[in-house]
């Protein structure tokens, strides 16, 4: 009981570093084209909202921008039966993208969102960002809007 109370307070906070850094990049927004490999996709309309997300370094081929919309949009609609397109998208190309996983055919279960209503992959979305101090969620925020 306290180890799913501990994790579950953990994802609560780290959805909360999450909601302020969207909000960050979302009152901030710097003007970059799209990359080339997220170009066809982003130009979806169910996609409109992640367009100015699509910003920063990569992690399993995903601009750090985007795992930060999506983690906090899941973070925050985790109980919902389905997620918009847009985040289900980056989730699924998180859960393929780790590359010693993906040689042996394997997904990461850390972003599979197959079977994960009621769960929050918050802390999962930070681990993988590094985010487990303030400098280094410093220093990907300071990267993001500072261009």
């Amino acid at each position: 009981r306290s180890f799913i109370a501990e994790s579950f307070a953990l994802a609560t906070l780290c959805g909360g570093v999450l909601q302020i850094a969207a909000k960050a990049i979302e009152c901030y927004p710097i003007s970059i084209a799209l990359p080339d490999d997220w170009a066809e996709l982003m130009s979806g309309k169910a996609y409109r909202s992640a367009r100015p997300f699509c910003i920063g370094r990569r992690v399993h081929d995903v601009p750090i921008g985007l795992v930060i919309y999506a983690g906090r949009n899941q973070a925050t609609h985790f109980n919902e039966v389905k997620l918009i397109e847009a985040n289900a998208e980056i989730f699924r190309r998180l859960s393929v993208g780790n590359p010693s996983l993906a040689a042996r055919g394997l997904h990461d279960p850390a972003f599979d969102l197959s079977g994960s209503n009621m769960t929050n992959f918050a802390s999962n979305i930070t681990a993988l960002l590094g985010w487990r101090s303030f400098e280094a969620y410093d220093a990907d925020m300071r990267a993001l809007l500072i261009s």
